[in-house]
């Protein structure tokens, strides 16, 4: 037997052994200054003191080391009120040249113990905390230990492991939808590990609060760890030890009940389908006891499995752009929603596995067509938009359908008659919990963030300015400007596919540079027809449109209902569009982009190589930014 097919015939066991000793590896080289020259603790205390005068003094400590020093974590322990602890050194690059270094870490009254986590070598330190009423500064001190993380060795193991099924794992670019259940299991376990019991994600502490009361049933237990949970107060931390304090600080608070709330009314109301998922699970961790950190981490955890659950049938399934479709759904903004309190994945994915049911039905070449994959397409769209009722209408490309066309005169109008009295009701249902507040002198849906915010008083501004409102409304959606991620400006400034696909929130957005590799393979994509199209008729031009009509219809809702629920009243421009409300709407806008002119020939595996290594590069690079280096390592 020659050694290739032996290679070949273990290549697992290989692979495991290789992947093994990268993990010691690279473990090593990330501790390899505390295995050269470690210490366990160098007490910085002798050295602090106060100046500045009195009402206005600040703890100040400073030392000194001409020769150099490695530390690669600093703490401080006191009773604190809350400040930020400026960490002043001056370091010493590879090349031996010194260099200014300054970072700001933040201290609370939750904690004894703060960690800032250096990895520098420093020739001098200085550390000024002020000294607010009720602070007390107890020890400084210095550490250049060696351990080993469980987050570095996980998230390297596994993408180690991602990188070989790639390249040697054939199943994988044979059945995409497989390596979409490998690799959202494999990130998605790292997302729901460092989440840890606080806020990441858009709004999270609303939509807790609603996935709690939900999991709770008629009677809510609130605790004081469910109220800090769900009013987004929980300290953000930036070290492993620091969360493992908030950890071990929310289990505590969590035995601690606050007040019980009887919910009126309780059950699955027409909104409330997307918390679906993580309340099934929270519930679940109720019956367990299970500790508060455990718990966050299970309602997570459902909200995930129903994520892959909708994506793994919908790549399956599509016959149309099935790799565009595996890329959109491994982007970083993508998994990170899907493990976060939030109805957003539950509706991304509901609704694209309704429309991979339609298109399937749309292209298909075959005389009959079956009625059932339509039906349950219209109801996956309805059910996943309820959550976010602007998306409903996506549920109108069931015209298009070829069934429509093949039955009967009288069945047809029938139909037309149930769509026109279902629309009808929903717009009802919709005006009258819209009217019954304003005619009982409420305000009507003032934004839960604070805010002159009121949807009557909005839509009185708009009918009195009719021409400014159209106006507007167009200038700001051509503008593509205004996709708003959070309230600091800063955060705000990327290309809008940075902040749809590649975007942690408040933890970090991949910068602009990341779109040389973004844009060119979704271009590439768009274009690509797959395997399987010689098997699918092309959507004619007019459906195309129809398909492009509808998807701006609700681009335009999205801008409305910003404008009506989230913009004071009486601004002259939209505030609170965010990219992420454009994922329901890519796959399909992606299906009316068939030409003729310009089509990508290429290999179908090469394809699906490069659609997998760009998601893995992509997820890896963003994870290791803002997730693990910058928190857990």
């Amino acid at each position: 037997m020659k050694l290739s097919d032996g290679m070949r015939k273990y290549k697992r066991i290989v692979a495991a052994v290789i992947i093994i000793l990268l993990v010691v590896f690279v473990e090593v080289g990330f501790n390899y200054p505390a295995l050269v020259e470690g210490y366990e603790e160098l007490d910085l205390s002798p050295y602090i003191k106060a100046e500045g005068e009195k009402g206005n003094q600040s703890y100040v400590v400073e030392y000194q080391v001409p020769q150099g020093l490695y530390v690669k974590q600093l703490e401080i322990r006191g009773r604190f009120s809350g400040a930020n602890c400026i960490v002043e050194c001056r370091i010493l690059n590879d090349f031996g040249k010194e260099e200014e270094y300054t970072v700001t870490d933040s201290v609370h009254s939750w904690f004894t113990s703060f960690y800032t986590n250096l990895n520098k070598r420093i020739t001098s330190i200085k550390i000024t905390l002020p000294k607010y009423s009720g602070t007390e500064l107890w020890s400084v001190s210095l550490s250049n230990r060696a351990e080993i993380n469980k987050y570095r060795l996980l998230f390297v193991a596994l993408s180690l492991m991602v990188l070989y099924c790639v390249f040697f794992e054939h199943i994988f670019r044979k059945r995409p939808e497989y390596f979409f259940l490998l690799f959202s299991a494999a990130y998605g376990v790292l997302l729901l590990l460092s989440g840890q019991p606080q806020c990441n994600a858009w709004d999270e502490q609303a939509h807790f609060q609603n996935a709690y009361r939900l999991a709770s049933g008629r009677v809510v237990e609130w605790n004081e760890a469910a109220e800090l949970m769900g009013t987004g107060k929980t300290v953000k931390c930036n070290t492993k030890a620091e969360y493992a304090q908030l950890r071990e600080f929310m289990d505590e608070k969590g035995k601690n009940g606050t007040a019980a709330e009887e919910q009126g009314r309780w059950g699955l109301g027409y909104n409330s389908f997307g918390y679906l998922p993580s309340a099934v699970f929270l519930r679940i961790g109720m019956w367990l006891g299970l500790s508060f950190s455990n718990l966050i981490l299970l309602g997570r955890m459902g909200n995930l499995l129903a994520y892959i659950l909708a994506m793994f049938w919908a790549i399956r399934l599509a016959k149309q752009k099935k790799l565009f479709l595996l890329l959109v759904s491994l982007m970083p903004t993508s998994l990170f929603l899907a493990c976060s309190y939030t109805y957003d994945g539950t509706i991304f994915s509901l609704v694209t596995l309704g429309i991979v049911l339609w298109a399937n039905e749309m292209t298909a070449q075959k005389e009959e067509y079956r009625i059932w994959p339509l039906v349950l397409s219209v109801f996956l769209i309805v059910i996943g938009g309820m959550a976010k009722i602007i998306y409903v209408p996506l549920a109108l490309i069931w015209i298009l359908a070829p069934q429509i066309k093949r039955i009967s005169k009288k069945k047809k109008a029938l139909l037309l008659s149930g769509v026109v009295v279902f629309c009808a009701v929903l717009g009802i249902f919709v005006v009258v919990r819209w009217l019954i507040p304003v005619l009982k002198g409420q305000i009507l849906f003032a934004d839960f963030r604070g805010g002159e915010t009121s949807l009557a008083a909005q839509l009185t501004s708009m009918l009195r300015h009719p021409w400014a409102s159209i106006k507007m409304f167009v200038r700001d959606i051509l503008s593509l400007d205004n996709f708003r991620n959070s309230g600091i400006a800063e955060y705000n400034d990327f290309f809008v596919g940075n902040l749809m696909f590649l975007n942690y929130y408040l933890m970090g957005v991949m910068s602009d540079k990341w779109c040389i590799l973004l844009l060119p393979v979704m271009v590439i994509l768009l274009l690509y027809p797959g395997e399987e199209i010689g098997e699918q008729r092309v959507l004619r031009r007019g459906q195309q449109c129809f398909i492009l009509l509808i998807v701006t219809g609700v681009i335009g809702l999205i801008w409305a209902s910003m404008y009506l629920a989230f913009t004071p009243v009486g601004d002259s421009r939209i505030a609170g569009v965010q990219a992420r409300y454009y994922l329901p709407l890519v796959y399909l806008a992606a299906l009316a982009i068939q030409g003729k002119t310009i089509v990508i020939q290429a290999g179908y595996k090469g394809m699906v190589k490069m659609t997998m290594v760009t998601a893995l590069v992509l997820e890896t690079v963003s994870m290791y930014d803002f997730i693990l280096s910058s928190r857990l390592f």
